[in-house]
């Protein structure tokens, strides 16, 4: 079945009253789960829809349409991610979300898969190995901090719209989560996997093709656009550079580009040749998530990047300053404390292979404080480096997995 549908996707926190200062520092905190499971995330051996909003702690909502009838639940947007995943009725110690508990005794399409079901590895392919034939399958997600969820692995029906007529797609594998712990991301509300593992959304419809539009960073009101199937081809003129692809490797699931350089205002970054090689098993390169919000360098390579960057903002007038408010390492004082329209922020360029994405001061400068503002990226000692969905706001980004391609159009107003 060829399916094209779009949706609207939002930012978490949108109907939340915070400050700059608040959704920065949930989103900080957001980005240090998010890099603690995204290490361990691998496992070892029609046009259709929905809307984006922006979570308010640094990630993007989509809502799905699940169960007969069709009921509308939260999921983060998570290119880094596999299975899908909502909270269910009756669940235990489970968060707060903006619509009623997915209950899955109410829907008449809702089947709990039980060992040894095959969809059941599409999840991991141990999962049956120490349970008893006839037992329910389970998953269990589990952060670094000791944080998780889990439950139970079922099969329902997923409504996406084409062209605003609901299309029902039987028999998707998903987790129902009965249980969480600790201090979940996002609120611990639910995932949309898009990542390559075989038990993600894209990789269950087999959809070559999907996009999405991120409005901007602490929008309230506005909002995105997801788009899976030959709807969300890349138009005429998008910057396109190559999808790098490791499928025996433990990283095989997540999206890798190749880095070749960056700049600032057309002065090269000096960058280690080997910071962005890919070893055999996935270690090292760069990989665009839509679920990290800061991009994460190596440490070399940020060091460069801050260094370079505060020599420039020097020039400009923007002096190096510490503050207060945020774990950001290189931070700049405002004149006057506050942003002005003549201030000439220099261009970073990413020179992928093919295509360089110029990153305007809106797209990696954020007043955390009063008189203060700071580069929205943060040096990692995880095995690769991240492209974060800070760095993608008002962009519309294109996954052709069908080629192998990955198309950016900057300046996108991605808002409603």
């Amino acid at each position: 079945m060829e399916l094209n549908f779009n949706t609207t996707v939002w930012h978490v926190d949108h109907d939340k009253h915070l400050t700059k200062t608040e959704l920065l520092r949930l989103a900080l905190d957001r980005t240090r789960k998010r890099l603690q499971w995204l290490q361990q995330a691998a496992r070892p051996n029609i046009n259709v829809g929905a809307p984006i909003r922006y979570s308010g702690d640094g990630a993007y909502l989509a809502y799905l349409s699940i169960g007969t009838p069709g009921v509308s639940v939260p999921a983060i947007l998570d290119t880094g991610g596999g299975l899908t995943w909502t909270q269910c009725a009756s669940c235990h110690n489970c968060s707060a979300q903006p619509t009623p508990l997915f209950n899955p005794s109410k829907s008449t399409s809702y089947v709990a898969l039980k060992c040894p079901n095959k969809k059941c590895k599409l999840y991991t392919p141990n999962v049956c190995d120490k349970r008893a034939c006839g037992t329910e399958c389970a998953f269990n997600l589990t952060y670094g901090d000791g944080s998780g969820t889990g439950g139970n692995l079922a099969t329902e029906t997923f409504w996406f719209e084409a062209d605003t007529v609901p299309v029902p797609v039987p028999g998707v594998l998903f987790g129902c989560g009965f249980h969480t712990q600790g201090n979940m991301p996002n609120g611990g509300v639910g995932n949309l996997g898009l990542g390559r593992w075989n038990d993600s959304i894209v990789s269950q419809l087999d959809e070559r093709v999907f996009s999405y539009c991120l409005p901007l960073f602490g929008s309230k009101k506005k909002t995105g656009r997801l788009f899976m199937g030959s709807g969300a081809a890349a138009p005429h003129g998008a910057l396109t550079t190559q999808l790098l692809r490791y499928p025996g490797s433990y990283y095989g699931g997540f999206y890798y580009l190749q880095l070749q350089g960056i700049s600032i205002n057309g002065v090269p970054v000096t960058i280690n040749s080997s910071a962005f090689q890919v070893g055999k098993d996935g270690s090292g390169g760069l990989i665009i998530d839509s679920g990290t919000t800061i991009t994460n360098l190596d440490n070399s390579t940020f060091e460069a990047v801050g260094q370079e960057l505060t020599s420039q903002m020097a020039q400009i007038g923007l002096p190096w300053t510490n503050s207060s408010s945020s774990d950001l390492e290189f931070c700049y004082k405002l004149p006057r404390g506050k942003m002005e329209a003549g201030i000439q922020f220099p261009k970073i360029v990413f020179e992928f292979k093919g295509a360089a994405l110029e990153l305007p001061w809106q797209k990696y400068f954020f007043v955390v404080e009063k008189g203060i503002g700071c580069l929205m990226m943060a040096a990692t000692d995880m095995d690769f480096s991240i492209l974060g969905n800070f760095q993608q706001q008002n962009t519309l980004v294109i996954y052709d997995l069908g080629n192998e391609k990955l198309s950016f159009v900057p300046n996108t107003k991605c808002g409603n």
